[in-house]
């Protein structure tokens, strides 16, 4: 009779088995190296093909060790089960996962503190795709940005705080064009005025910042200020038209380089001391060397440099000194800085571009009487 009574119990217990499953959870803090979260209201949902909207099942507070339990009262495999609970106003979800009636379901959930501090983020690349158009130069920029451990929120425009180079992104004031690139939010990169601003959120881990825009080339030759994040590791140049070259004091040319399959010519610097990059575009002919007429403007540069080395080189000592070219270097800097700043009208811009032309010129005059006293020594 005993052994009767066993064997019933037996098959009533392994067939209420097979018809409920067991979920286990545990809740962690990821910004505070993965402790416990206890006390948390979690709530175990189900989902299938065709439901819009998840269903749920149970709730549960999560123990003092973060640890959570659920059994069903039956299991549907066609059914993706997980969990999910609520820190900081924001609502965070686990892993999907099908039930197994025979072990238990494993759903663990990571949680982040949400703040408005940017300490904990990075720059770890910068890099710009420039192609050529015909009338225009298509610009790509992309950073990628590390976020350690919290969920950082980044101020919106209204708050008058976007001044720092997480969310402040400065583009040439004669960009048109400019899109947001494919994975982000509605409104999250917006453009006013010369910058972009990031109103989105900063997840844990990487994430990829990307906006496109053009710049009208119906010239020969294009003097241009990009803005390097400083905070970066590496700023990058890469074209992918070989109907034009970069010229820069401040980047090296790397060479080719390939971009899933396709070849680029990459000018580049891990030194980003200024975060103004001074560059000039220059178009190349058929034979793939600059036009006629970029030749004749060129030489008449480097006659003109001669010139006036030549002039500096038969001054006085106390005339020489009147002509700093360091100082006339960072007046320049200093004005287009403020241009950049206070007036974003099209008269200012013409005016940005004439000091920009200057401001390269006496780059390359610099350039010139470090070579000459190099020589002399």
């Amino acid at each position: 009779m005993l052994l009767l009574r066993y064997l019933i119990y037996t098959m009533l217990f392994a067939s209420a088995a097979e018809s409920s499953s067991i979920f286990n959870g545990r809740i962690v803090n990821g910004s505070r190296e993965n402790e416990p979260v206890s006390h948390a209201h979690t709530v175990l949902q189900r989902i299938s093909s065709n439901m819009q909207i998840p269903q749920e099942l149970d709730s549960q507070i999560s123990d003092a060790q973060g640890s959570i339990r659920f059994i069903t009262a039956e299991v549907d495999t066609n059914f993706t089960y997980f969990i999910t609970t609520e820190h900081q106003g924001i609502q965070y979800y686990s892993n999907g996962d099908t039930p197994n009636p025979l072990s238990p379901t494993q759903l663990n959930l990571v949680i982040y503190d949400t703040t408005h501090s940017t300490a904990d983020l990075q720059i770890l690349m910068h890099h710009v795709i420039i192609e050529d158009e015909g009338n225009s130069l298509s610009f790509r920029e992309t950073r990628v940005m590390n976020n350690k451990g919290n969920r950082s929120i980044t101020p919106t425009d209204s708050d008058n705080k976007l001044q720092n180079a997480w969310n402040r992104y400065p583009i040439p004031s004669t960009a048109e064009s400019f899109s947001p690139l494919s994975g982000h939010a509605p409104d999250e990169l917006v453009r006013r005025g010369n910058d972009v601003y990031n109103r989105g959120v900063f997840p844990p881990g990487n994430k990829t910042i990307s906006f496109s825009y053009k710049i009208p080339f119906n010239e020969n030759s294009l003097a241009l200020e990009l803005s390097a994040s400083t905070i970066a590791n590496s700023f990058d140049l890469f074209v992918g038209s070989s109907t034009i070259r970069i010229e820069s004091l401040q980047l090296s040319d790397y060479g080719a380089f390939t971009i899933r399959g396709k070849s680029y010519n990459r000018y580049g610097t891990t030194d980003l001391t200024n975060p103004q990059i001074f560059i000039r575009i220059i178009r190349m002919g058929e034979n793939k060397s600059p036009r006629p007429m970029t030749t004749i403007l060129f030489t008449a540069l480097l006659l003109t440099l001669g010139i006036i080395l030549a002039t500096l080189i038969k001054m006085p000592a106390k005339d020489k000194d009147k002509v700093d070219l360091s100082t006339l270097k960072n007046d320049l800097i200093r004005e287009i800085a403020e241009i950049n700043s206070r007036d974003h009208s099209a008269a200012k811009g013409v005016r940005r571009q004439e000091l920009m032309q200057k401001l390269i010129d006496i780059e390359l005059l610099i350039r010139q009487n470090e070579k000459k006293h190099r020589k002399n020594r």
